[in-house]
């Protein structure tokens, strides 16, 4: 019972092994720390770590893979809206030619000065 009992209190808590990188809170001058300065891990603002990590990561800095996954989420993030906007433009387009018979039927409504009748 003893045994089990001193196993159980070796063991970490839970929550204490997390290493928990936050993407919305890195900034560009943490990439280049990272780049440049090549500080601790666990040391940034935008790392979540518990006690157990950062015991067992210690002075381990940041290497590239870090770095690179970070720039990759931020571009990723940046580029959502617009691609959002210029997804729903494609598709209102491919949508408007083919109801209304492609570029050529376009042009020969205009010319017969009539309408499809889908509206978009």
């Amino acid at each position: 019972m003893a045994a089990a009992g001193s196993a159980a209190a070796g063991r970490p808590k839970l929550g204490e092994e997390k290493l928990i990188i936050r993407p919305e809170k890195v900034r560009f001058i943490d990439i280049l720390s990272l780049l440049i300065l090549r500080r601790p891990i666990t040391s940034y603002a935008f790392v979540d770590a518990g006690d157990q990590t950062t015991r067992d990561v210690g002075i381990t800095p940041g290497d590239i893979f870090v770095t690179l996954t970070e720039i990759i989420q931020k571009a990723l993030a940046a580029a959502y809206y617009p691609a959002k906007i210029i997804g729903a433009i494609v598709e209102l387009l491919l949508n408007f030619f083919a109801l209304n018979g492609g570029l050529l039927g376009i042009i020969w409504n205009i010319i017969r000065c009539t309408y499809s009748q889908y509206i978009i």
